[in-house]
């Protein structure tokens, strides 16, 4: 996909320069936000924007962090719906899958579609099939 994106942008009309210059903030910003070394950022950051502190929740496997903080650059997002949900004071204790998966990138991506897809095929009726697709994740 993103191999794709600058040539869908070209025939848009932006400047291949501006293409790679935001893919390199993307990339900072990815690797920024990935850190346990950042500590809490300005307040106004951290009401607005997602952090590295948010996004330590994301990854966090403990109940309180489940379903949280989706919000890729904007953290206001999830605070409108009300997915947001703080860091705890002694930090986020492990980060990881609910269930592990096989080795490789493309296990991780894929194993957790086949388990849920296995499941609803075994759920009865269209609505046990809705009702476990919409479902929090199964501990």
């Amino acid at each position: 996909m993103d191999a794709v994106a600058p040539l869908a942008l070209r025939s848009f009309g932006v400047p291949p320069v501006l293409v790679a210059a935001s893919a390199g903030v993307r990339g900072v910003h990815h690797f920024l936000i990935h850190s346990e070394y950042v500590r809490p950022l300005p307040r106004w950051i951290e009401l607005v924007f997602n952090t590295p502190s948010h996004h330590r929740v994301h990854h966090g496997v403990s109940t309180d962090c489940i379903d949280r903080n989706f919000g890729g650059v904007l953290i206001i997002w999830d605070r409108l719906f009300g997915t947001f949900s703080a860091e705890p004071e002694g930090g986020v204790r492990r980060y990881g899958l609910v269930h592990p998966t096989g080795p490789g990138a493309w296990r991780t991506m894929i194993d957790p579609w086949r388990a849920l897809l296995t499941r609803a095929a075994a759920a009865r009726g269209p609505a046990g099939k809705l009702a476990l697709m919409l479902a929090p994740p199964r501990r």
